[in-house]
């Protein structure tokens, strides 16, 4: 980086290492066999991936697949396996088959259901992965899919808030939900 500000010229750099490029790029070029796929800021390939593909291929995302219905006062996503519906911004038609993303750090986590919270999804913690700063919970949906969940570790403490076995609650802003093709 020092060497390509000093002479101001740009460079192309070519990595599979999706940290190298995150931290490294002002702009990247996600390509899948020759094809780009998505052009943008780190920060804009991160949050709002164009296809399913580019947002499993940077960082860690949670998928769930399913239709888009009518809902009360709006649009709602259904997702296979999922026992509640799912609420998301944006405008899809009723009848669409699709995809959402969300990523773990998006996700809240809590023992109760949290009063006017939305997507509240039931699940129990099935592993941990503690990594010092952070803390990454594999959580079992009830009939559904595991969803990977990462709470920043705030507080020094020797017992974890939440631990294996554990029933927990889910839930994310609906902004925080893309919706892919």
């Amino acid at each position: 980086m020092n060497i390509q500000e000093s002479v101001g010229i740009t460079f192309v750099m070519v990595t599979h290492d999706q940290e190298e490029a995150m931290t490294m790029s002002t702009r990247i070029a996600v390509m899948d066999a020759g094809e780009i796929l998505q052009v943008g800021r780190p920060h804009e390939i991160y949050e709002y991936p164009v296809n399913r593909m580019v947002a499993d291929f940077i960082g860690i995302a949670n998928f769930f697949d399913g239709v888009v219905e009518q809902g009360q006062g709006g649009f709602v996503f259904r997702a296979n396996g999922v026992d509640a519906p799912l609420v998301v911004e944006g405008g899809l038609a009723a009848g669409t088959t699709a995809s959402i993303m969300v990523r773990p750090e998006k996700i809240a986590m809590s023992r109760e259901p949290q009063p006017g919270a939305v997507n509240q999804l039931k699940g129990k913690v099935v592993e941990i992965a503690y990594l010092g700063d952070v803390s990454i919970y594999h959580v079992k949906l009830a009939g559904g899919p595991t969803v990977l969940v990462t709470n920043a570790n705030l507080r020094h403490s020797a017992e974890p808030a939440v631990t294996w076995e554990d029933e927990v609650v889910l839930s994310w802003h609906p902004g925080n939900a893309v919706v892919l093709p």
